[in-house]
């Protein structure tokens, strides 16, 4: 329900589930712990991956992804998250900082 009113709207599940799973989790009992915020963040996240998988393969099966631009947008993509990744140990942790 939650996944497809944000694709209705054309905004990522994430957007929603992060405060979900913060608001609605401590409620649930002691067996769905959250240490953090990130860890909310990273739950939605994960769940936002199936979410993406299925349009696309719901998409690339009806013949409408432009397989040339998404390989422009990988070739590009997965060397910088791989960079951003291994550099944030290196970025401060303060957010003014930032």
């Amino acid at each position: 329900l939650v996944t497809t009113s944000c694709q209705l709207a054309g905004i990522g599940g994430a957007a929603l589930f992060t405060p979900i799973f913060l608001l609605v989790f401590p409620y649930l009992g002691p067996q769905y712990p959250l240490e953090c915020a990130g860890s909310a963040l990273a739950s939605a996240l994960l769940t936002e991956c199936f979410g993406f998988a299925s349009g696309l393969t719901g998409y690339a099966r009806r013949g409408l992804v432009d397989w040339e631009i998404a390989r422009q947008f990988i070739v590009v993509s997965i060397p910088t998250a791989l960079i951003g990744a291994l550099s944030a140990k290196y970025v401060s942790g303060s957010p003014i900082l930032l």
